[in-house]
């Protein structure tokens, strides 16, 4: 399963945008779609992918709780904001997308510490170009399991976080 999640509402459509790339793989595989509760042209544009996708697409709106959604994805594509460190204490590897300025520091450092791969900035990157690295990290064994024990040695389950890790790579 891919994840796909941007965070709130503000950017629903370019999250389906990107669904909508990875659903076009030809490859076996299920899309998991979250999006904010208050944008309804992203949630109308959803549930058209849904219905009509190729792969099986599972729309998920407002959650609060997301850990099981995050534990039975392989591979989340996600904006480069608190979510990665969701992702990161639950072994979930990932590539991530800066959708604001504030998340520069955090995408470069996530990516140098080695959890997760940062693409640069979302309107700078063409959803075709994260599916097809969506597809090469799928395929690559290797990478997939050494993104998950970095994310989880860096922000372990039990509330620790590594910070001289991950803050040393942003000075």
């Amino acid at each position: 399963q891919v994840l796909v999640t941007l965070g709130g509402s503000a950017l629903g459509l370019r999250a389906v945008d990107l669904a909508r790339a990875i659903d076009a793989l030809d490859r076996p595989l299920r899309i998991a779609l979250l999006l904010g509760a208050s944008n309804e042209l992203a949630l109308s544009a959803a549930r058209e992918l849904a219905a009509h996708g190729r792969h099986p697409i599972d729309v998920h709106v407002g959650l609060t709780k997301v850990a099981q959604l995050f534990t039975r994805s392989t591979l989340a594509v996600s904006a480069a904001g608190t979510t990665c460190f969701e992702l990161a204490t639950l072994g979930v590897p990932g590539l991530l997308l800066i959708a604001a300025d504030n998340q520069e520091r955090g995408g470069s450092a996530w990516s140098a510490l080695g959890a997760f791969d940062c693409l640069g900035r979302l309107d700078e990157v063409a959803p075709r170009d994260v599916a097809t690295r969506v597809a090469k990290a799928l395929d690559d064994r290797a990478w997939l399991e050494s993104r998950s024990r970095c994310g989880m040695a860096t922000v372990p389950g039990d509330g620790a976080i590594d910070f001289p890790a991950l803050l040393g790579i942003l000075h």
